[in-house]
């Protein structure tokens, strides 16, 4: 390894590769480390600028809520910018509009093939994209029920 190429390697490694190539002392080395968090049987050390959650992710046994209305898989789930509307795909060639508030399906928009991808605008909640097994990308207007020309 060239000298620049190892000097920017230590400079733009983390501290324990910096320490083993003598940039860091022992000393600068275990102040900048944590003493070790367990994950799992292993204890590992983490530099001070990584941060680990106590509980990085869980599910309850409840639901807290359940929409009906789809008749076969989910596929996608997008909310909107003000978390008032849901949209959902399906294998049942359909994208459901759901308003969480009511918890009611306020539009139903059929496909002829799955829509495997959904978002819903960023700019406007009266639009959302579409991506489909059938190869094409759709922008939805919401209100019109109708494709976008």
């Amino acid at each position: 390894m060239s000298s620049d190429l190892l000097n920017s390697a230590v400079a733009n490694g983390s501290a324990s590769s910096r320490m083993k190539h003598g940039v860091i002392s022992g000393s600068q080395a275990s102040k900048r480390m944590k003493k070790g968090v367990y994950m799992g049987n292993t204890r590992s050390s983490f530099p001070d600028y990584i941060v680990l959650p106590e509980t990085v992710f869980s599910l309850s046994e409840k639901p807290v809520c359940s929409l009906e209305g789809h008749v076969d898989d989910i596929l996608d789930l997008c909310w909107s910018e003000s978390s008032q509307y849901l949209i959902s795909s399906s294998m049942d060639k359909t994208v459901r509009l759901w308003d969480m508030k009511s918890k009611a399906c306020l539009k139903l928009f059929v496909h002829s093939d799955y829509l495997t991808y959904i978002h819903f605008s960023p700019i406007d909640d009266n639009y959302f994209i579409s991506g489909s097994l059938d190869g094409k990308v759709r922008l939805w207007n919401i209100p019109d029920r109708q494709v976008v020309d």
